[in-house]
Order: C-alpha cells, then sequence, then structure tokens
C-alpha cells in the first residue's frame, strides 16, 4: 500500500509525497514554493452609484370652470297660420255680443303657461272682418277697427282654453283671408 504525504506532515492515500531535502514535494512539486504561472487575480466587480429617485412628479391643477351666463328657459310659443275665407252664407257664432248671430270661423286653443298671444288677421277685399278672443263663455277681447284689410290684438293669457274667432261683420262677398295666432305653450 502506498501511502501519500501532503507538505511532508501528511500523507494522503493516492498522492505520492516525498521530501528530497528541498522540501516537502506532492506530485514532485514543492506546494510552497511559487508557481511559474501567476494565479489570475480576481475579476474586479464593477460598481454602480446608487440611483438617485426621481421627485414624483407635481399633479397639474385642475382647471376651474368658468361659470357662464346663466340661461333661463324662454317660454316656447306656437305659430299657428291660417288661410281661409268667410262669407255672409257661413255659420254665425251664437254670442251675446256686438257680432251675435255674425257669420264667423273659431279657432280652439289650450295653454299650460303663462305667456302673450298675439293675433293678426289680414284680408284684401272690402269687406269688414273682425276678431275675437273668448275663455269659455267671456269674451276677453275683440277688435272693432271697421273697414280695413288688417286686424290684430296682443293680450297675456293665463294657462287654460281660449278660442280666437274671425267674425265677418259687414260685407256682401266672399273673402279670403290669413290668420296668424302665436301663443305660449
Amino acid at each position: 500500500m502506498r501511502w501519500f504525504c501532503l507538505l511532508a506532515a501528511f500523507c494522503v492515500w493516492g498522492t505520492a509525497c516525498s521530501d528530497n531535502g528541498g522540501g516537502p514535494t506532492v506530485n514532485g512539486a514543492n506546494p510552497l514554493a511559487p508557481s511559474a504561472t501567476p494565479s489570475p487575480s480576481p475579476t474586479p466587480t464593477p460598481t454602480f452609484p446608487n440611483p438617485t429617485p426621481l421627485p414624483s412628479p407635481t399633479p397639474l391643477p385642475s382647471p376651474t370652470p368658468t361659470p357662464g351666463p346663466t340661461l333661463s328657459p324662454s317660454p316656447q310659443t306656437f305659430t299657428l297660420t291660417f288661410n281661409d275665407a268667410l262669407s255672409t252664407g257661413d255659420v254665425p257664432c251664437a254670442s251675446v255680443a256686438a257680432h251675435d248671430m255674425q257669420p264667423c270661423r273659431t279657432y280652439a286653443f289650450t295653454t299650460t303657461t303663462n305667456g302673450t298671444l298675439q293675433v293678426t288677421l289680414s284680408w284684401s277685399g272690402g269687406v269688414d272682418l273682425d276678431l275675437e278672443l273668448w275663455r269659455g263663455t267671456t269674451r276677453v277681447i275683440s277688435t272693432l277697427g271697421g273697414a280695413g284689410t288688417a286686424e290684430s290684438m296682443s293680450v297675456s293669457l293665463t294657462p287654460g282654453s281660449y278660442e280666437v274667432r274671425v267674425v265677418y261683420f259687414s260685407g256682401t262677398s266672399g273673402q279670403n283671408y290669413q290668420l296668424q295666432i302665436i301663443r305660449p305653450e
């Protein structure tokens, strides 16, 4: 059995050891003698400075809304235009008024809001037409303008049901006319 020694004092199985006067040898070389091949120096590890943390972004201020004009709802109106005709032979309006039993046409409507009623009647003949506004059995207003080619009225209304009447007051022939009613909602 063969024993090997390491550094002249320790023997390890399978390693050749000797001391030939120049110091111990392992496998024929002195382990304490400097070697001809320099051992590689360790590779330097690069160092990086610690990164400086970025500051948190400053939030932008929210835009402040600019107050605009205050809008108030404007009352809604309806414009109705009628092209019609009236003559001495037409059905009369039964009422106790200056126009009692005169031929007429009626235009009924209902309003749900306060507002102004504007009515314009125009024609081109030699007859006398008049306007009346009724609420139920009460005459609110009438135009007795005499002979001409136009009549108009403007009146404030409260919610309710109304009737505009075009009355054939005097004349001998039929008459075409245009009636415009501008009323609140």
